[in-house]
């Protein structure tokens, strides 16, 4: 996938499609405590407010606000790390060119003061809502909706320009983006990004390079501390992100439409000279369902840890023509670690789907994948659901301690919201996980990952209140809005 501006048309069937799943709960879009991986020491600056009463001949304080996000970058001219633009609520009708950053002392930060309530409405003839063209930047906190052709949520090129790599040392937090031609939240050619806690949903329906919820695409190093994990996407909630409608006729075939994808770390496709990004990266505790692609996809990146997620009834594209079709999805990939995930698959919806997918061939090579305390059903007990390209010794041995063709047991009887996926108390995925290797600090909905004797297999850590915790998630401050 990659994330260049070309004209598209955006579908009208992708928004009709939706009310019924924007109840996703307050417990998984208003996290409490977050673990950053990218911790520095940040000095309290200033700050500086926006509001759709104030006007951009203001001077940017509290009483007297800008009226646009975009008038912060050319009215403070000395704008920089520790300095904090604070959003209140109101809808934006402006694309976000983010054309300045922080540095190694500090993060700029865009906040929406209340969260969600500040809402970025891009208009028809601009690309991406939100553009982020510098390094050393926070996004936290907003509604996003590009009326182009772009996506909601977009890293890729400092300053704008193609010949450079993308910013890096970014941090997208709890924003909830939606209905967006392209991906709901897309980072690329950059290093150092943290997308944690965030909603994407009915996203990637009509771009032409056939976007997902979040990707990471073509990750180039920088300099910087030597962490275990660079790249971090964690707690987020990607559904009903599916393509619809491409340019052309007769339609394309479909290739994407995931909830989450790391691709192509490898840098095969974009002809960057330093090869395949060296570094970890971690996608954990994630919630994926109901998307025409697969739920966590890793495609040509190596290095990468998937755990502790949850992805059921994806792969729903009927024009997706490929048989790669894993909720858990290992393609071309080495040196990747997937350990207490839940994979659930429909093979309803296409007899090609599986729980978990590691495909291997002469011009896509999986090695050294380890697949560890994983949890596979689809609908048939004691079926593994599983698609190899070659036999890999911890999905073929007790020694991988997964669970296949085992019901996980979720709350929900059918797959609505997020919170459905919770696990009751019979669930076989309780305490059925490793710490082998490493666990978070919260799970999907923001509790103390590990409850029991051991971590729980899933985003969700079963904490003994199955039905009523599943109510208490879904109280409607949390609740996405229809655009």
């Amino acid at each position: 996938m990659r994330l260049i501006p070309i004209e598209t048309t955006l579908s009208t069937m992708w928004r009709s499609s939706i009310s019924r799943r924007l109840v996703l709960g307050g417990g998984l879009s208003l996290l409490g405590s977050r673990a950053l991986g990218q911790a520095m020491p940040q000095t309290h600056g200033r700050e500086f407010y926006v509001s759709p009463s104030g006007s951009d001949g203001n001077s940017g304080s509290p009483t007297s606000p800008f009226r646009s996000i975009g008038r912060v970058f050319t009215a403070i001219s000395d704008l920089r790390g520790n300095d904090t633009v604070i959003v209140m609520p109101g809808v934006y009708a402006e694309q976000v060119v983010v054309a300045r950053g922080g540095g190694p002392d500090g993060y700029l930060t865009l906040r929406s003061q209340v969260p969600h309530m500040a809402k970025i409405r891009s208009p028809k003839n601009t690309y991406s809502a939100v553009n982020i063209i510098s390094s050393y930047v926070t996004f936290e906190g907003f509604d996003v909706q590009a009326g182009g052709n772009g996506h909601g949520i977009e890293a890729t090129f400092i300053g704008g320009k193609s010949s450079n790599n993308g910013p890096h040392h970014v941090r997208i937090l709890n924003n909830i983006s939606h209905h967006n031609a392209g991906s709901g939240i897309g980072v690329a050619y950059g290093d150092f990004y943290t997308i944690d806690d965030n909603i994407c949903y009915a996203n990637c329906a009509t771009n032409h390079y056939q976007g997902s919820g979040i990707s990471i695409y073509a990750a180039r190093a920088v300099p910087g501390t030597d962490l275990a994990f660079r790249n971090f996407v964690r707690r987020n909630v990607c559904f009903d992100n599916s393509i619809i409608d491409l340019p052309g006729d007769p339609e394309p075939p479909h290739s994407d439409g995931n909830g989450i994808i790391i691709d192509d770390l490898a840098n095969s496709q974009s002809g960057y000279p330093a090869g395949t990004y060296p570094f970890r990266t971690l996608v954990d505790s994630n919630v994926a369902f109901h998307n025409g692609g697969r739920g966590v996809h890793v495609f040509l990146s190596d290095n990468v840890t998937v755990r502790n997620n949850t992805c059921c009834h994806n792969n729903r594209d009927k024009l997706n023509p490929g048989t790669w079709r894993g909720e858990l999805s290992n393609v071309g990939s080495s040196h990747t670690i997937w350990v207490n995930n839940i994979g659930f698959a429909d093979p309803a919806a296409n007899r090609n789907n599986t729980a978990i997918n590691e495909a291997s061939t002469a011009a896509l090579r999986s090695r050294d994948v380890i697949w560890k305390n994983n949890l596979t059903y689809d609908g048939r007990p004691g079926g593994a659901s599983l698609s190899l390209g070659e036999p890999n010794v911890t999905l073929s041995t007790r020694a991988g301690g997964n669970l296949f063709g085992v019901d996980p047991q979720f709350v929900g009887r059918e797959i609505e919201r997020a919170s459905d996926l919770q696990l009751r108390a019979s669930s076989p995925a309780i305490d059925a996980g490793t710490m082998a290797f490493g666990i978070s600090e919260s799970d999907a909905g923001g509790q103390p990952r590990k409850k029991g004797q051991t971590v729980d297999v899933g985003a969700f850590e079963y904490d003994g209140r199955g039905q009523e915790d599943a109510n208490r998630m879904d109280a409607p401050g949390g609740a996405a809005q229809q655009p």
